[in-house]
């Protein structure tokens, strides 16, 4: 076999089987060089579609140039240089795109399966906003006071049963099917701030509606982290009892 000329920047070890086409593209696509020149640079493999445990492969020098759009679409007005290790599908899932729409805005990438290092991609110029949601469900255990539906949930920033704090970032919401949800930052209080990212320091409390309603119960869930764009479901469970709280 004819030897090559293609310089070689670095070798690596085989540490798994592998089928030729799918460690060659995925060694391709990592360190953004040709598939050919790949397979050039290593003519001491005789067979390729059986590389062992052990094989040592050189990785060629000649690297990729990145492909620039011309332009990008509306809507499409950013720009993201890809990495190593990155694929159509993950740079979606990370500014929240559909797939289809990404690799139809990016025209000059002829195979969207096979990108390299150094591709610059069109992509939404900021990643939409997605509510965070906390879903608190409440299930009481019942006494000779019965059941009541008739409950309303509030988030703090810290919490204790039966006293109103400063800490309260939402206003109070009545629960509809025995469930309240919280669509975040929208229903944040004016000049209040969610604790985004703060660890175990978010916290739900639940009243009755009034003290006329049995059983009266006025109570705080243990804290948690409030995340960005996630769903947060909060069960709360207890057996009531028929003590009247301070409300305030």
């Amino acid at each position: 076999m004819e030897e090559s000329h293609i310089a070689v920047q670095k070798t690596i070890k085989v540490d798994i089987l592998f089928k030729k086409m799918t460690l060659f593209f995925s060694i391709a696509r990592e360190y953004g060089v040709k598939v050919q020149s790949l397979i050039d640079v290593n003519h001491h493999i005789p067979d390729f579609d059986n590389l062992r445990p052990g094989d040592v492969l050189c990785v060629p020098d000649d690297k990729v140039e990145g492909r620039v759009p011309e332009q990008c679409p509306e809507g499409f007005e950013g720009r993201y240089t890809v990495q190593p290790g990155d694929t159509m599908f993950n740079i979606a899932k990370m500014f929240r795109v559909d797939l289809n729409d990404l690799i139809d805005a990016n025209l000059h990438i002829e195979d969207p399966n096979v990108i390299f290092p150094g591709d610059v991609l069109c992509v939404p110029k900021e990643p939409p906003e997605v509510a965070t949601k906390v879903i608190i469900s409440l299930k009481i255990g019942k006494n000779e006071f019965g059941f009541t539906d008739q409950w309303e949930a509030s988030l703090y920033e810290g919490a204790v049963p039966g006293e109103e704090t400063a800490a309260r970032f939402t206003e109070w919401k009545q629960a509809v099917d025995n469930v309240v949800t919280f669509e975040l930052p929208e229903e944040v209080r004016e000049n209040f701030e969610a604790p985004f990212g703060v660890e175990d320091e978010t916290y739900v409390r639940i009243r009755t509606l009034d003290n006329n309603i049995y059983p009266i119960f006025d109570i705080v869930t243990k804290p948690f982290t409030l995340g960005k764009n996630v769903k947060i479901i909060v069960p709360v469970s207890f057996i009531s009892k028929s003590i009247k709280l301070p409300r305030k």
